[in-house]
């Protein structure tokens, strides 16, 4: 696997992204690494690069983080997926699974979660790190 890719970056808030080769991500115990195969921008990530909320992000920024691609590299311990299976990522980084909230499909609320994605490692470069609980696989492509 190469050692860079290309990323989308903010090295200033209120300025253009620049196009910049950026370390390869390498996915740590309990993460998969993902192929980006299509990287869908909201508007939150315009909030975070205009530098609307307080705190603002920290820079440099690599916006994007709702996301399909394939499981490129597993970390250790991680279960239940396999190189190239399909993903689709959320906007949430992670959340305890087990609470009340959790259990009832309503992450967003959980006192542990970790929101949102944009704070963490982005999904705009070629590759991106997640943790598989908050992954959903998608079935493979009937043949």
């Amino acid at each position: 696997m190469p050692k860079t890719m290309r990323a989308a970056v903010l090295r200033e808030l209120k300025t253009p992204l620049k196009i910049e080769a950026v370390a390869m991500p390498e996915p740590g115990p309990g993460e998969v690494l993902i192929k980006v195969a299509a990287c869908g921008v909201c508007h939150s990530d315009v909030h975070a690069v205009d530098g609307d909320w307080d705190p603002p992000p920290g820079l440099p920024l690599i916006p994007g983080h709702e996301v399909t691609g394939h499981v490129a590299a597993r970390g250790a311990h991680v279960q239940g997926l396999k190189d190239g299976d399909v993903v689709g990522v959320p906007w949430m980084w992670s959340a305890c699974g087990a609470c009340e909230y959790c259990l009832a499909g309503n992450e967003t609320i959980c006192a542990l979660a970790s929101r949102p994605a944009i704070r963490s490692p982005a999904a705009m470069p070629n590759m991106s790190r997640r943790p598989p609980p908050m992954l959903a696989a998608f079935p493979p492509r009937p043949t």
